[in-house]
C-alpha cells in the first residue's frame, strides 16, 4: 500500500524523520519496502499482511505509528449541517440480498456544485498514485485511504425511482462499468441497482450510467459492508480490480461504514457545497459488541522468553486501543476493538504486546543444539520407493484423503467395514475416508487426462484409513499406490521392483485374484505367509467408467506398514564380475495351475550357488502343448566369482535345474 508521511501526520503527532519511521514500522511487522521523496512529501511503499486490513488506511498505519514511536494519534472531528428534508422523502433502499450485504447505508445531499478539486485534496490524491477526477468523487478516494471504508456516489437523478435495490443479478445481466468495460452478470453476483437496471457491481466497481457527472445536483452516497467471499469471487470472475473490492476481500471495520459516511458527508459539503438530506437510511443495522479476551500475565513470558511489566502490558495495549480492564491479578480482561478482527486468542494479544514492546528485546541464543537421530525404517522406505519408482519413469502424486460414498466402495479390499466418515458441510459429498489410494490415484489420472496428459503414470505413499470395531478412530497405515499404463507384466514389475529395492526377505507368492475392480482373470495378490501384502491389475471398465477415464490403466497397491518387519535395507556392496557369465535359456513345459513363484523358487534352489540371475520370459498354452500344461520361457545367468565358467560346469547347473524341475513339479524339456 502507498502511505503519505505527511498525510499520516495529521492525525500521529511527533513522529520521527521518514526514514526512521520507515524503520520503526518495519520492526513493528509493517514492513515498508520503498521510500519514495516526492514534491513537498515522503510515500512509502508498505507491505500489509492479509490478517491486517485495519493498516489499508492513513488513520489505521498512524494508529501504529504513534503507539511505536510513542506519540498522540487523534481522530479528526466531524460535523455538517442538516437540512430539515428527511432522507427517507428523496431515496428509498431495499435490500433483498440481505446475506450478501450485511448493513447498507445511504445518504442525500442537494445543490452540490461539482468543479475540480481544491488544491490540499487533489495533493492528497496525487500522493496515491491517481488522478483527481472532481471534488465529489476525490472525497470518496479520500475517505477511503483516510478510513478504508470504501464509498461510491452516485447521481440521485439518474437512478430510477431514486430507489437502490442490493440484490443478486438476473441471468444474462449486463452492466457498463465507469472504466467503459461491459460486463455479463450471473445470479451469483451482487449488484446495486435501481427499479430498472444495475447501476454498480456491489463492492467492486459503479456503473457508467450513475456516475458523477459535471451536470450531478444530487448525490446519494452509498457507504455498506459486503461478503468477503461475494467480492473477491465476483472480482476474479469479471476480472474487475479496484481498491474497494480490495479491501472489502480483506474485510472492513463494521463501525467504520457509519464513520466513513459521516466523514465523506462533511467533506462535500465543505469543498462542494450543498444541504445535507437530514438522517442516514441504515438498512440492517446491528450494535457490534466488542469480544473480550483473557490475557495471563503470566502466559506471556512463556511465549516470549522475557518478563513484560503488567503496566508496559496495558500501556501497549491501550495505545493501539485496546480496552483494558483488570480480571485477577493474573489476568487481564481484554476488549477488542471492531477493526481488529484479526484478534481472536491470547497469544494475539501476545503477539501485540511483543510488536510494541519490541523483537530486539527477546533475547536470541548464540548457538543451537543438535542431536542426531536415527531415520526409522519407515523413512528410509518411503525415500527407497520414491528413487526406485521415480528413477522408473513413475511422477509421485498428492491426493485428497476424502472420497465420495461410490469412490470409496471401489476397491474396499482392505477392510470389511464401513468408511469413516466427517460430519462437515463443506466437504460435500466427499465425507468418506479412503480406505485405499487407488480411486484416488485414478480420479489424478482422470485430471491428467482431461488436461491431454492421457498416459500419466503415478505413484503416491499415504495413509489410508481402516475403520477398527467398536473404536472412533481408525487404524492408518502407509500403503503405496500406483496406477500406469501397459501390460499386467508392467505393474506386477514395478510391485517387484518395490520388493526388491526393498530387499524383502520373505517369499512374496503372486496369486491369482477375483474382484469387480480388476478385468476377470486379469488380477493378482501378493501374498506373505498366508497373509495379502498388495494387490495389482488391470482396471476394470466398469471402474474405469465410475471416475471418467477413457483409456485402459493398470493399478497396484502395497501395504507398507505390513512389508516393515520383512524389508532389509542394509547396503551391501561387492566387486564388480572379472570372469564372463554363461546364458542359457530353458523352456520347460509344467501343469498349467502352477505358478511363476514355484518355477523359481525351484530353481533358484537348484541352480545355487552358480546360478547369479533368473529372469521370466513368456508362458504359452495352445499349439504343441498339451492340455491342461503350459509352457514358461526364462533365461539364466551363470557365473564364477573365482574363475571363468566352462560349458560343461554350465551344463551341470542346468541339468540339476531341469531335474529338479522334472522332481518337484513333473516339468518336462519342451522339445
Amino acid at each position: 500500500m502507498r502511505v503519505s508521511y505527511d498525510w499520516l501526520r495529521t492525525y500521529a503527532s511527533a513522529l520521527p524523520p521518514p526514514r526512521e519511521l520507515a524503520e520503526r514500522l518495519t520492526m513493528g511487522g509493517s514492513a515498508v519496502e520503498a521510500v519514495e521523496e516526492i514534491p513537498g512529501d515522503t510515500c512509502f511503499e508498505i507491505e500489509i499482511t492479509s490478517n491486517r486490513a485495519d493498516c489499508l488506511c492513513h488513520l489505521g498505519l498512524a494508529r501504529e505509528a504513534a503507539a511505536l514511536t510513542g506519540g498522540a494519534f487523534a481522530l479528526p472531528e466531524i460535523t455538517f449541517e442538516e437540512d430539515t428534508t428527511p432522507v427517507g422523502q428523496l431515496a428509498a433502499v431495499d435490500v433483498p440480498a440481505s446475506d450478501l450485504c450485511p448493513r447498507y447505508t445511504a445518504r442525500v445531499i442537494e445543490d452540490v456544485r461539482i468543479a475540480p478539486s481544491p488544491p490540499w485534496l487533489a495533493r492528497r490524491i496525487e500522493a496515491m498514485g491517481l488522478r483527481p477526477v472532481n471534488n465529489v468523487v476525490d472525497v470518496t478516494n479520500f475517505v477511503l485511504f483516510e478510513c478504508g471504508q470504501p464509498l461510491h456516489a452516485f447521481d440521485l437523478d439518474r437512478l430510477e425511482g431514486r430507489h437502490i435495490i442490493v440484490r443478486r443479478a438476473e441471468p444474462k445481466e449486463t452492466i457498463t462499468a465507469i472504466d467503459g468495460t461491459t460486463h455479463e452478470l450471473t445470479p451469483d453476483r451482487l449488484v446495486i441497482a435501481d427499479e430498472r437496471r444495475p447501476v454498480a457491481v456491489a463492492g467492486v466497481m459503479g456503473g457508467l450510467d450513475s456516475e458523477v457527472a459535471d451536470t450531478t445536483t444530487r448525490i446519494l452516497l452509498e457507504s455498506a459492508e459486503f461478503d468477503r467471499v461475494s467480492i473477491r469471487t465476483t472480482s476474479r470472475a469479471l476480472n474487475l480490480l479496484s481498491d474497494s473490492s480490495y479491501r472489502f476481500e480483506r474485510g472492513i471495520d463494521p463501525l467504520g461504514v457509519g464513520w466513513g459516511s459521516r466523514r465523506a458527508i462533511q467533506l462535500i459539503q465543505q469543498v462542494a457545497g450543498g444541504r445535507i438530506a437530514q438522517g442516514v437510511i441504515d438498512v440492517n443495522f446491528q450494535a457490534h459488541e466488542e469480544p473480550v479476551v483473557a490475557l495471563r500475565l503470566s502466559r506471556i513470558p512463556l511465549v516470549l522468553g522475557i518478563d513484560v511489566p503488567r503496566g508496559r502490558v496495558i500501556e501497549i495495549l491501550e495505545r493501539l486501543d485496546f480496552g483494558v480492564e483488570g480480571g485477577g491479578p493474573d489476568v487481564l480482561r481484554v476488549h477488542v476493538p471492531s477493526f481488529r478482527p484479526d484478534v481472536t486468542r491470547e497469544v494475539d494479544l501476545i503477539e501485540e504486546v511483543a510488536r510494541l514492546h519490541g523483537y530486539d528485546r527477546v533475547p536470541t541464543r548464540s548457538a543451537m543444539t543438535i542431536h542426531l537421530g536415527r531415520v526409522g525404517t519407515r523413512d528410509r522406505m518411503a525415500v527407497t520407493v520414491r528413487e526406485r519408482l521415480t528413477g522408473a519413469g513413475l511422477f509421485e502424486a498428492a491426493t485428497f484423503s476424502m472420497l465420495s460414498e461410490e469412490e470409496s466402495a471401489l476397491f474396499p479390499v482392505w477392510t470389511s467395514g464401513a468408511p469413516v466418515t466427517v460430519d462437515d458441510e463443506r466437504r460435500g459429498l466427499e465425507n468418506r475416508l479412503r480406505t485405499s489410494l487407488l480411486p484416488s490415484l485414478l480420479k489424478a489420472r482422470r485430471t491428467n487426462q482431461d488436461r491431454a496428459n492421457v498416459d500419466a503414470d503415478l505413484f503416491e505413499l499415504a495413509p489410508v484409513y481402516l475403520p477398527k470395531a467398536d473404536e472412533p478412530l481408525p487404524d492408518e497405515p502407509v500403503h503405496l499406490g500406483i496406477v500406469a499404463t501397459g501390460s499386467f507384466r508392467r505393474i506386477k514389475g514395478f510391485v517387484e521392483e518395490v520388493l526388491d529395492a526393498l530387499g524383502v526377505t520373505a517369499e512374496v507368492a503372486c496369486e491369482p485374484f477375483e474382484n469387480a475392480f480388476f478385468e476377470p482373470g486379469a488380477g493378482a495378490r501378493f501374498v506373505v505367509n498366508g497373509c495379502p501384502v498388495g494387490y495389482a491389475g488391470e482396471v476394470s471398465r466398469s471402474a474405469l467408467g465410475a471416475v471418467g477415464l477413457k483409456r485402459p490403466a493398470l493399478a497396484a497397491e502395497l501395504d507398507l506398514d505390513a512389508l516393515t518387519p520383512l524389508v532389509g535395507l542394509r547396503v551391501t556392496v561387492q566387486d564388480l564380475p572379472v570372469y564372463p557369465a554363461v546364458h542359457r535359456d530353458l523352456n520347460v513345459v509344467v501343469d498349467a495351475a502352477t505358478p511363476w513363484a514355484d518355477v523359481r523358487r525351484v530353481v533358484n534352489q537348484a541352480g545355487d550357488p552358480l546360478l547369479r540371475r533368473l529372469v521370466f520370459r513368456e508362458t504359452y498354452t495352445g499349439e504343441h502343448v498339451a492340455a491342461g500344461r503350459k509352457s514358461v520361457v526364462f533365461s539364466m545367468e551363470f557365473r564364477a566369482d573365482d574363475h571363468t565358467l566352462t560349458h560343461d560346469e554350465a551344463d551341470a547347473a542346468q541339468t540339476r535345474i531341469l531335474n529338479a524341475l522334472q522332481r518337484d513339479l513333473s516339468a518336462a524339456l519342451r522339445q
